[in-house]
């Protein structure tokens, strides 16, 4: 979960390193400025991981809330 700007608040599993971060560059909240409330993206990088398998990403953004959830899964596994 993270906020419309892109700091990270909670992620699992949970890492104390990574509460704060600034994803404000990451594609993914590149690409959820102008996405719709909710959806799905598939894209290699989020947290700028050197993974290079496919993840496919669930979101919600909250009307309510200035924040983001949103789930990711390897392709693969799907």
């Amino acid at each position: 979960m993270f906020t419309n700007e892109g700091v990270v608040i909670v992620r699992i599993p949970f890492n104390p390193q990574e509460v704060g971060q600034d994803l404000s560059k990451s594609p993914v909240v590149l690409r959820l400025k102008d996405a719709p409330q909710e959806g799905m993206l598939e894209l290699q990088d989020f947290l700028g991981d050197k993974d290079t398998k496919t993840s496919l990403y669930i979101y919600r953004k909250f009307a309510d809330y200035p924040v983001i959830s949103i789930f990711a899964r390897d392709i693969d596994v799907i």
